[in-house]
C-alpha cells in the first residue's frame, strides 16, 4: 500500500521541479529578449542541466517572432508516469505567465490547466 503512494508522491514531486526548471528557463528567454530584442536559434535555454527532461526545453514563437511557450517535455530520470508529458509555461494576452500541461492530474502541480 505505501509503495503506490509513494510513486506518487516521487511523479509529483518531479513534475513540480520541472515547473521550477522552466520558471529558470523564463529569465534566459526574457535576458536574450532583452540583449538581441527578438528570439531566435541564437537564444541558449540550454545554460541549466535538466535531468528529468528528455532534451532540453523548446521556446515556441508566434509567426511575428513573439514568444509564445517554453515547452519541456519529461523524459530522462523522470518517473515512468511522467515520461513523454509535457509542461508548457507561457505568457497569456495579458501579460500573464500561464501553465499548460498533459500529466494526469493524480501527479499535476498546482496552477496547471490541461494542454
Amino acid at each position: 500500500m505505501a509503495v503506490p503512494q509513494y510513486q506518487n508522491y516521487v511523479s509529483k514531486a518531479q513534475a513540480t521541479h520541472v515547473m521550477s526548471e522552466l520558471k529558470d528557463v523564463r529569465i534566459l528567454i526574457e535576458l536574450c529578449l532583452m540583449e538581441k530584442s527578438e528570439l531566435s536559434n541564437d537564444c541558449e535555454v540550454d545554460a541549466i542541466k535538466y535531468n528529468l527532461l528528455a532534451d532540453k526545453p523548446e521556446m515556441v514563437v508566434d509567426d511575428d517572432n513573439i514568444f509564445s511557450y517554453v515547452i519541456g517535455t519529461l523524459g530522462g530520470s523522470a518517473a515512468s508516469t511522467l515520461r513523454g508529458n509535457t509542461l508548457a509555461r507561457g505568457c497569456a494576452s495579458n501579460g500573464v505567465w500561464v501553465w499548460k500541461t498533459n500529466v494526469d492530474r493524480n501527479y499535476r502541480p498546482a496552477g496547471c490547466s490541461d494542454n
